[in-house]
């Protein structure tokens, strides 16, 4: 009986033992998961932190190492935690969408230029300037609709006018529970959800997990209703053609305010001028700025016996039979002596270089520009010290030769003194489907645009830092550059980034979207969104991981 008793108590020793151990082996194993998760997640913030750091450097330190674009180098795999097991090395990768011709396709190692994408907040400006352009870039997207576009402008604008399609407080307040159009700029893209005809669908694609693309388990994007796939990718929806930060900072190279072609000192222009460019360029800008205004800007007629000057003078026609001759710069009465007639020919015959008289900059400027691009193939007319006529001047900036000094004016100049500037379309980035949607933008330009920007990727090229390299390049004119230049640009200076903290075995991962702001120094973060709840999102070997034979 005592023996029996001695093996049972034994045996329940042993099993209050046993429990215990695994017990505390579960509580052990709870520990050392819940350790590496808080090491994935600080891997993670690491990588966040060292794209701050790197777009907080200079640009040409930033392209030395690489650059933001492709550089797995620096983005791809990075060790943070070294160990001898492929268990215990911790890494971040920092990975985007990459682009093929002008579709989101693939994989990057680096950050997306937010420019890239569509402004949603910067709509309502562009309508200011030009009424329907917002409808166009909106209608750019795959499977926009008519009445959604209206109905997202109806929800950013201030007013409650329904637009012809559109949808204001009447089509909300039926609902259940009823709200009203917002009516202001969006605070985050999900409140698109809220406009009438928008879907989780066509917002956000089938990229369940945010990873950029369709995996096999999720549906294909041409399952989409109503969307044609041939108009553009739609994995990640709407949400990977819009953005609420594109931003870029009107900087020269160095970092230093660019120069304002408009600042009323002359002086102090010409001391700006003179130290960054050459002084021909410099004096003809100046006597742009001081250029004799002809009579039609004055008072905008043309009154006989009156003097007029300026870059475009009156052609032959009915209102004016003698022609461009027939301002009184150029004749002194109707029957001009031989000494006059001579004065005209060297005043207009044979223009002046910029450097053949000194100009009294204590004067005021007479004319603004609107553009540097205003410069180009520009005619002006004017009065040198020491002289009682204009004279015209010769331009320096032709059109044929524009590629030889445009990208340095437009390194320098600025006719917009503003720090920042937001919501323009980053053309050497942004897809083609944006691209063809820009009010203004040729239909043969867009195969044209893509083409040069691949080839200057291939060889690393910086020829395309500005938009106007579409002048330079012949893929629009004068004109129409002028047109677009407002709503593009080569680039911005708001970034996004996915990074990814993870083991290369037998861990946790932690992944984290922040949004850069690096119009100052040091960049800021701007925006920050968890994704770790949605899974790692890439195979270990995409994201660098080295497990070798273990």
């Amino acid at each position: 009986m005592v023996l029996i008793l001695v093996l049972v108590v034994i045996a329940a020793l042993s099993l209050a033992a046993m429990t215990f151990s695994e017990w505390m082996f579960t509580e052990r194993q709870a520990a050392v998961v819940s350790g590496r998760q808080a090491e994935a997640r600080a891997l993670a913030e690491s990588g966040v932190e060292a794209v701050r750091q790197f777009l907080s450097t200079d640009p040409q330190t930033a392209v030395d190492a690489g650059g933001w674009y492709d550089n797995p180098g620096v983005f791809c795999g990075v060790v943070v935690l070294d160990g001898d097991q492929a268990r215990d090395r911790g890494r971040f990768t920092v990975i985007s969408r990459a682009t093929d011709l002008g579709e989101y396709s693939g994989t990057r190692y680096g950050v997306e230029d937010e420019s890239a994408k569509l402004n949603l907040n910067t709509l309502m400006l562009i309508e200011k300037r030009s009424a329907g352009a917002a409808r166009s870039l909106l209608m750019g997207l795959p499977g926009m609709t008519e009445d959604i576009a209206d109905a997202i402008l109806d929800w950013l604008d201030e007013d409650d006018e329904p637009r012809e399609f559109g949808a204001e407080v009447e089509s909300y307040s039926g609902l259940d529970p009823p709200y009203a159009p917002k009516n202001a700029p969006l605070a985050v893209i999900d409140e698109l959800l809220m406009v009438r005809g928008v879907t989780p669908e066509l917002l956000f694609g089938v990229d369940t997990n945010r990873n950029g693309y369709a995996d096999d388990t999720e549906s294909a994007p041409s399952m989409l209703e109503g969307v044609d796939p041939s108009s553009g990718p739609m994995d990640c929806g709407w949400s990977a053609y819009l953005t609420l930060h594109s931003l870029e900072a009107n900087v020269q190279p160095d970092g230093q305010p660019k120069i304002d072609v408009n600042h009323d000192d002359l002086q102090a222009l010409a001391t700006s001028l003179e130290e960054a460019m050459e002084p021909e360029w410099a004096k003809y800008i100046l006597a742009y700025r001081q250029q004799q205004q002809s009579n039609s800007q004055q008072q905008g007629n043309n009154q006989a016996g009156q003097q007029q000057s300026g870059p475009t003078a009156p052609s032959n026609g009915p209102g004016n039979p003698q022609g461009p001759n027939n301002s009184s710069l150029n004749r002194q009465d109707d029957n001009p002596s031989p000494q006059n007639t001579n004065q005209n020919e060297q005043n207009t015959a044979r223009p002046s270089q910029a450097g053949s008289g000194e100009l009294d900059l204590s004067q005021p400027g007479n004319t603004k520009l609107t553009s540097v691009l205003d410069l180009i193939d520009s005619k002006i007319q004017v009065k040198f010290q020491g002289q009682q006529q204009a004279v015209e001047v010769e331009c320096p900036f032709k059109s044929e030769t524009a590629g030889e000094y445009l990208p340095k004016l437009m390194d320098v100049l600025a006719t917009d003194t503003s720090k920042t500037i937001a919501g323009r379309l980053n053309i050497n980035e942004a897809p083609g489907a944006l691209l063809a949607a820009i009010p203004g933008m040729p239909t043969e330009a867009v195969d044209a645009i893509l083409s040069k920007r691949q080839a200057a990727a291939d060889s690393g090229s910086n020829d395309l830092r500005h938009a106007t390299w579409l002048l330079t390049e012949g893929i629009v004119n004068l004109e129409q550059m002028k047109q677009l230049l407002p709503l593009v640009t080569g680039g911005g200076s708001v970034y996004r980034a996915q990074v990814v903290g993870f083991f290369d075995r037998d861990g946790p991962a932690a992944r984290i979207e922040a949004v850069f702001d690096a119009t100052q120094r040091p960049a800021r973060i701007v925006s920050w969104r968890e994704l770790t709840a949605l899974g790692r999102g890439y195979p270990l070997d995409v994201l660098g991981a080295e497990t070798g034979s273990e």
